[in-house]
């Protein structure tokens, strides 16, 4: 679609240095950078002068993604300023954004009549954010229309409309620099669509696969800009990705036929003064400071009411308002200062804040006062202090006042877990209507999607469409999918309840076409084939709506984790609610015959509960005493309160949900009741207190619901009933009590299936164990697996449930033995929750009996703190370390220490080793204070003759300041030279992580390598270590301790770094990789030759970073500790002391063999004591094995080879690929001895 905008201003931020062609930018293209905007625009342009530190152009740039896929092992000259690198982002100073934010200040300043800012984002949330930011500080609104838009279509669009645009970088799979560069986007389009189809690259680059400069579009009035010459230059010769970027070297602008300004000969434009604004000094303006208190401190309120709804342990939801029978309020402002004070007080006492808040509901008297409402919320609720995201919202205007209530009611729902995963799209886009104010789209929590309230809004014109309620309705089901869809879900499929927000002044009519359209819109696009079915649905009638709406609608949804081992385990039911006293059934029995009649439930597998229950005139007139006043008298107020929670609590009781279960239970009623707020309180209080009688767990000290007047709700919108409730109930537990409940569970159905177990294997002596102890527990355990194993024929004849049954108490005994097996690795290293669909998936689990648990580390250790060695192989081996003890476990693994070291020798080394770490970092501060001052050098430091560069704060880097110009020895230029690459580097590792969002950890990981790349003079710092240092940086609390580790991690690898002008180390790992599968694989092996693929350079990715690509975070670090586990030589400790590399084992000592891995004992057996060929060369080996087929069949090219090896990402087995490297290696040395 169109969308039509003036052009007032053109924005560009421009280099010093033109011959500086790329800055690894994380915001803006900076490739092939061209001073002649003025002459190109008929619009005013306002440019300004960077330092060499940053370079950008933010105009017409159709691939604006960072250029940061293509990493090879050649650095940049130059770095941009990256101070703030999380995906949201705060005012920094010094930071990229911030030449940005002072440009486009200077922009308002001069032309005041500018509102917007339009870029070209289209999938990059990282520019977005930042672009959104800068606007939202500068009260501008960000454009950017073609967000979320089908790549293939913008391309093709683009295209058509006449934008003429070049390749100027590549970094991609099926991109080369000597093909590629300088072509126009029209002749590659084919070829992008190709590989996007191979490769699953953007289309549009928007994952810095290219960048592009355009020479020719609509917005060129004058003329279009003609390269004449330019060259290729190579940042990275990649064999398989080759990074490279065109260089212009001349270039002049051509008339259009159609333009009436005269333009010369390029090299001697003139510029009109009058079109051109040089910002030469930019003066940043300082953000407006936080908001002050807005009125009366809460104190001064003593009718204020809180209301807290206790629902489960971790869920909870706050309601707020001001008890005002007397109608006395000061005002919707002073009320609402007073109520979001005193939820922002107790949000405190519990030790939580705003940023634990996942959704607010926000009513006020009055929808004319909506913007003085928004400007008191934004006081409060501000993204600092939502680091995370703002929480979701939705506003409606209600009769507050005729209730009693004040003028401003708040709802919050609280989290004690600050995880979650927050939408929240500022700029206007033809995608969904855009959350300008502070609030989100969506917010995700434990596995339900909380949804802002939608308006049938056109996105691209943020207006209410015409065509009446049902328009709106459409649009607004519309506007949900897309913001559903941007959670990999839809409503269509996913939706569990349905709050449908009506205006109270609609016709009969009106609310009918409502009603029918909802259910035919669900009819018609229900998928029961993917698990859709019919949500709850509830209208309910407001008095007024934002914009003047006569229809919102706010969709809650079931997004199911993609963690098997937690939905499987999760879809068991909870505990039913006890059965109700006699006196309570006599009272209720009546209500089961009217259940049909005003109850609606939707469950999703035992895991999710909806309902809504609502009593109409009917209803009442059968429940209630006194049938000609049903709208009054306290009694029948009671009946009905009572009728309510009778539904409720069998929904419950139906679905086998408790009471802890319930995270939402709201209670409307007509104010046409014409009662107090409080007395329909009351009565529901009195209700629920009848039942706590016959269920001690449910509270009733608190409130655990809300009340709430309404113009009128129903479950249909033609009915406007006495009262109805709203329920939501989840049985998903968080993260945290998931891990904390499987011990307990375990233990739990292990004596329950005791007597089982003494019934079919006759074991009688089992059903009079006693839980006394868990010795008891483990002498059980070993007594069935010797009966088993005792008896094999009766093994073999066990029926296939009993046998698995059999299995699964083993399993549950050993947990119970060791509780903490139980634990989720994925929450020990948690995922940025806007990153969890894009991750590769951990197949790692703790497996009791197997995995090297705490319990049984501290039992390897003999009482002078000896480990035995042969024991934690062996445990390693078959499944891994525990998360917790990773650290300790590795510096055994990688030879930090001497397994018959005490426990005192060990500390006295560490100690040793920590001052040594302190001074060489002290040595290196010496030479540049960056090192340990917590930031992250992203820009050069130096040049290459050792002189000092500018830094963004001014000034010469510490050192250069304590030289006083004093030349730097060629050593120090050199790692000086290196630090910026680092940081470059640290930036992009593992940033799906939450633990690289605090800038102390990036800190940390940085001085690690920057201390690393001086003592290692011969090696310093390529690109990749990055990624062997980072799991070892996080699993070391020590920094000290981490940089030893990582020190020895490095003399396994170190050669794979060493590089001469002819070859680079790993070339040598890969030559041996060609040799074993010649013997091993000969078919295979010569198919990849006719391919150009016998150098086996598309390995190289796997050997130089230990496959990090290939595994998830937590499958790498199991990876490597099954490798190190079965490469371990009991002499590795004085080999690396003594620095000889050679192992002293001898294969007649069978005390040593048995304290070697399995390659290594191998290898020793073998006689091949001095055969350096490591493990992981086998492991790629097996990699192809387990691709023979697809290899063999599939594989036209070296192209479709790094296609199908691609593909294994996160879908490999670490221990099945050690175990088959295993099996290769031995086939290896069978044949080389027969030749």
């Amino acid at each position: 679609m169109e969308v039509v905008a003036l052009v007032v201003a053109l924005a560009n931020l421009i280099p010093i240095d033109d011959t500086v062609d790329e800055l690894d930018s994380y915001m803006y293209q900076t490739v092939c950078p061209v001073s002649y905007l003025p002459s190109l625009a008929l619009a005013p342009v306002a440019r300004s002068v960077i330092r060499p530190s940053v370079l950008a152009g933010i105009w017409m740039t159709l691939a604006d993604a960072p250029a940061c896929c293509g990493r090879g092992l050649g650095g940049f000259r130059w770095g941009t300023r990256l101070w703030d690198q999380g995906l949201r982002y705060s005012a920094t100073a010094g930071d990229e954004v911030e030449d940005m934010f002072a440009l486009l200040s200077e922009v308002k300043r001069r032309i005041p009549s500018i509102s917007a800012v339009s870029s070209g984002a289209i999938a990059s949330d990282y520019q977005r954010l930042r672009v959104e930011s800068v606007c939202s500080r500068l009260g501008l609104v960000s454009l950017a229309y073609l967000w979320k838009q089908d790549q293939t279509l913008l391309l093709e669009e683009m295209i058509r409309r006449g934008i003429v645009a070049i390749i100027v970088k590549v970094a991609a799979l099926g991109l080369k620099p000597s093909s590629h560069l300088g072509k126009e986007l029209a002749e590659l389009k084919c070829h992008l669509l190709q590989m996007n189809e191979n490769y699953g690259i953007n289309v549009c680059g928007e994952g810095g696969e290219y960048e592009t400069l355009t020479l020719d579009c609509p917005l060129f009035r004058n003329a279009r800009i003609i390269l004449d010459d330019s060259e290729v230059i190579l940042h990275s010769a990649d064999s398989i990705a080759s990074v490279g970027i065109l260089h212009p070297r001349a270039f002049h602008l051509e008339q259009k036929p159609d333009s009436s300004d005269r333009i010369g000969d390029g090299s001697a434009v003139q510029e009109s003064s009058s079109c051109v604004y040089e910002v030469d000094e930019v003066t940043t303006h300082d953000d407006v400071g936080e908001k002050q208190a807005l009125g009366p401190a809460v104190d001064a309120y003593t009718n204020i009411d809180l209301c807290i709804s206790k629902t489960g342990n971790n869920l909870r939801s706050m309601s707020c308002w001001i008890q005002d029978p007397s109608r006395a309020s000061e005002g919707l402002k002073a009320d609402l200062i007073a109520v979001l004070s005193r939820i922002e007080n107790q949000l405190k006492e519990e030790g939580l804040g705003w940023v634990n808040v996942l959704y607010v509901h926000l009513y006020i008297s009055s929808m004319k006062e909506f913007g003085l409402a928004n400007e008191v919320y934004v006081s409060f609720i501000t993204e600092k202090k939502c680091y995370l995201g703002v929480p979701s919202r939705s506003t409606i205007e209600l009769p507050l006042v005729q209730a009693g209530l004040g003028k401003a009611y708040v709802e919050v729902l609280v989290s004690n877990e600050v995880v979650k995963r927050v939408l929240h799209v500022q700029s206007i886009s033809c995608w969904a209507p855009s959350c300008i104010g502070p609030y989100s789209q969506a917010t995700l929590y434990e596995e339900i999607l909380y949804m802002a309230g939608q308006l049938g809004l056109d996105p691209p014109t943020m207006k209410l469409c015409l065509g009446g309620p049902r328009a709106e309705l459409e649009l607004a089901l519309q506007n949900s999918e897309a913001v559903a869809n941007a959670f990999s879900c839809s409503i269509y499929i996913s939706a569990i309840h349905f709050l449908v927000y009506c205006s109270a002044q609609l016709t009969s009519s009106e609310k009918e076409e409502i009603e029918q359209t909802l259910k035919s819109s669900y009819i018609t696009r229900l998928d029961r084939s993917k698990g859709g079915s019919y949500p709850t649905v509830l209208y309910v009638f407001a008095s007024d709506l934002p914009k003047g709406a006569r229809v919102e609608v706010k969709p809650i949804l079931y997004v199911p984790s993609t963690d098997d081992w937690v939905a499987a385990e999760e879809t068991e039911t909870g505990v039913p609610l006890p059965a109700p006293s006699k006196t309570w059934t006599d009272c209720t029995a009546p209500y089961s015959a009217l259940r049909d009649s005003c109850c609606q439930v939707h469950t999703t597998g035992g895991r999710i509960c909806s309902a809504v229950v609502s009593i109409t005139d009917d209803i009442a007139s059968k429940i209630c005493s006194a049938a000609g006043q049903l709208h009054h008298g306290e009694e029948n107020l009671k009946i009905m309160a009572r009728f309510c929670a009778f539904q409720i609590a069998k929904t419950l009781a139906d679905n086998r949900f408790s009471w802890d279960s319930v995270t939402m239970l709201r209670l409307y009623y007509s104010v046409d009741l014409a009662v107090a707020a409080d007395a329909v309180s009351g009565a529901f209080s009195e209700a629920l207190a009848e039942l706590a009688q016959d269920n001690p767990s449910m509270r009733t000290d608190v409130p655990f619901y809300n009340v709430v007047p309404v113009a009128g709700a129903g479950r249909s919108a033609c009915a406007n009933d006495i009262m109805a409730c709203e329920l939501l109930a989840s049985n998903v537990s968080s993260a945290k009590l998931r891990t904390e409940s499987r011990s307990v569970t375990c233990v739990y159905l292990f004596f329950l299936c005791v007597d089982i177990l003494a019934r079919w294997w006759n074991l009688s002596q089992l059903a009079e164990v006693k839980p006394r102890s868990s010795l008891r527990l483990s002498r059980l355990t070993d007594k069935i697996s010797n009966e088993s194993a005792g008896s094999r024929a009766h093994s073999v004849n066990l029926p296939g449930r009993e046998g698995a049954v059999k299995m699964r108490i083993r399993l549950l005994a050993c947990c119970y033995n060791d509780p903490e097996m139980w634990i989720d690795p994925d929450t020990v290293y948690p995922i940025r929750p806007d990153c969890r669909d894009d991750a590769p998936k951990t197949r790692f689990k703790p497996r009791p009996g197997l995995t090297l648990s705490p319990k049984r580390w501290k039992l390897l250790h003999n009482e002078e703190g000896c480990v035995d060695i042969a024991g934690m192989i062996k445990r390693v081996q078959r499944g891994g370390v525990h998360p917790t003890i990773k650290g300790e476990v590795w510096e055994f693994l990688l030879g930090c220490y001497d397994p018959k070291s005490t426990t005192e020798q060990c500390n006295q080394l560490r100690q040793q080793r920590r001052l040594e770490y302190e001074q060489l970092k002290a040595k290196c501060r010496e030479m540049d204070t960056a090192v340990g001052s917590g930031r992250v050098i992203t820009m050069p430091v130096v040049t290459e003759d050792g002189q000092p560069i500018e830094n963004p704060n001014g000034g010469a880097s510490g050192s250069e300041q304590k030289n006083s110009g004093a030349p730097l020895p060629k050593e120090v230029i050199d790692w000086k030279l290196t630090l910026h690459q680092i940081g470059l580097d640290v930036n992009r590792t593992d940033r799906l992580l939450v633990y690289y969002e605090r800038q102390e950890n990036l800190a940390r990981l940085w001085d690690i390598l920057a201390v690393y790349s001086w003592i290692d003079k011969d090696i310093g710092y390529c690109q990749g270590m990055s990624d062997l240092c980072s799991p070892i940086s996080i699993i070391l609390e020590n920094e000290a301790d981490a940089f030893w580790c990582f020190e020895r991690l490095m003399r396994r690898v170190r050669g794979n770094f060493k590089s001469t002008s002819t070859s680079i180390g790993v070339r040598a790992q890969l030559t041996t990789l060609s040799t074993i599968m010649k013997s091993v694989d000969p078919k295979l092996h010569e198919h990849l030759e006719n391919l150009d693929g016998g150098e086996y350079l598309f390995a190289f990715r796997m050997l130089m970073v230990l496959f990090r690509r290939e595994f998830s975070f937590v499958d790498t670090m199991y990876l490597w500790e099954l490798m190190w586990s079965m490469e371990y030589n009991p002499n590795l400790f004085s080999m690396l002391e003594s620095d000889t590399g050679t192992s002293s084992a001898s294969t007649k000592d069978e005390s040593v063999l048995g304290q070697c891995g399995k390659f290594e004992r191998k290898k020793l057996q073998a006689a091949k004591k001095d055969d350096q060929i490591p493990l992981s060369v086998f492991v790629v080996a097996s990699v192809l094995e387990a691709r023979n087929k697809k290899l063999l069949g599939e594989a036209k090219g070296l192209d479709d080879v790094v296609k199908i090896l691609n593909e294994i990402t996160g879908s490999l087995d670490a221990k099945k690929a050690c175990r088959e490297a295993l099996q290769i290696h031995e086939k290896y040395l069978k044949t080389v001895k027969a030749s």
